[in-house]
């Protein structure tokens, strides 16, 4: 299962690359920084990131900043056959990998996001059953089940 994530295409980035994700987020343009933020740019707006939202996470940067960068990307990717080798590389790792930003591996505000918060069950057991949520979900439970009981004997 391919991962998606900004933090995790700019780990992967840093790890291809040997450039430090510090310098990936950085202010600094010098090209092959460039080169590799415009690269995890493009590829996070291939999978479903609002370019601000990919600013954002690349060192608070605008959209425009982010559109200006895939421009760029594109005439690179064009003209350079050892920045499409490295792009290719950074989406096969891409495509490959699970999502590994987890709790005790990475510091969550390093890469600008919120650090995940613990999932809970969607009914404690010792609520009372007079609790309407949980009246509302048996309701619409039983009634599915009734529906496919029906169209069953249909």
């Amino acid at each position: 299962m391919a991962t998606t994530r900004i933090a995790d295409l700019i780990a992967l980035g840093s790890s291809l690359s040997k450039i430090s994700i510090e310098d990936i987020k950085s202010k600094k343009r010098n090209r092959p920084i460039f080169l590799v933020r415009a690269a995890i740019a493009r590829l996070a707006v291939d999978y479903g990131h609002s370019q601000s939202k990919v600013g954002a996470v690349l060192g608070g940067r605008d959209h425009t900043t982010i559109g200006s960068a895939l421009d760029s990307w594109l005439d690179h990717y064009r003209t350079d056959k050892e920045y499409r080798r490295f792009f290719a590389d950074l989406k096969k790792a891409a495509e490959e990998a699970e999502s590994f930003l987890v709790e005790g591996q990475y510091d969550f505000a390093m890469f600008g996001v919120r650090k995940p918060k613990q999932l809970r069950p969607m009914f404690d057991h010792d609520v009372p059953v007079t609790d309407g949520g949980r009246l509302f979900h048996n309701g619409v439970s039983k009634a599915s089940n009734a529906l496919l009981t029906a169209l069953r004997a249909a």
